[in-house]
């Protein structure tokens, strides 16, 4: 004398909390490698987006936001900043002469000298684009004019070769 609608109202039941217990478990297990994977990739998608691939400086749009932030803060405390923006003269005749991976790789060995040419930790160092690159410093103008002339030299006097011929 089984009654089969009995025991299949109690079967429904529990396959019903197995259901929703695997369905919470599947859902917490999801949150949390969701989250490890988003704290993981923010800072690589934040350093994809900020830097410069050619010369790994900051890029326009990052040296932007830094440049505002700083200057906003320099001009509420009173402190003097100075940006300067720094152009390689006849760049151009170094892509026509030698070709652009020439002047890919005196763009990079143009910002590792102004790079080790700085003396703050906190001086902002970026790329614009093309042959242009852009300083931010907490000094006084007096100052800044004496670290711009010893970036300009620093440049100046960079030896650089390439394929054997000096450029």
């Amino acid at each position: 004398n089984h009654d089969p609608s009995v025991s299949s109202s109690g079967f429904f039941a529990e396959l019903l909390l197995i259901t929703l217990v695997s369905f919470i478990f599947i859902s917490i297990v999801f949150l949390f490698l969701a989250l490890s994977l988003y704290s993981r990739l923010i800072p690589v998608l934040r350093e994809f987006i900020d830097i410069d691939n050619l010369t790994s400086l900051l890029n326009r749009r990052a040296c932007m936001d830094t440049g505002i932030r700083l200057l906003a803060h320099g001009e509420t405390n009173k402190i003097p900043y100075v940006l300067a923006i720094l152009d390689l003269d006849n760049f151009k005749a170094i892509n026509d002469s030698f070709g652009h991976q020439c002047g890919d790789f005196a763009l990079q060995e143009t910002a590792a000298i102004l790079k080790q040419s700085l003396y703050g930790m906190d001086d902002v160092l970026a790329r614009l684009g093309g042959e242009e690159f852009i300083v931010i410093a907490q000094c006084s103008s007096a100052h800044g004019l004496i670290m711009m002339d010893r970036l300009r030299a620093a440049v100046e006097q960079q030896s650089t070769l390439w394929q054997g011929r000096q450029i």
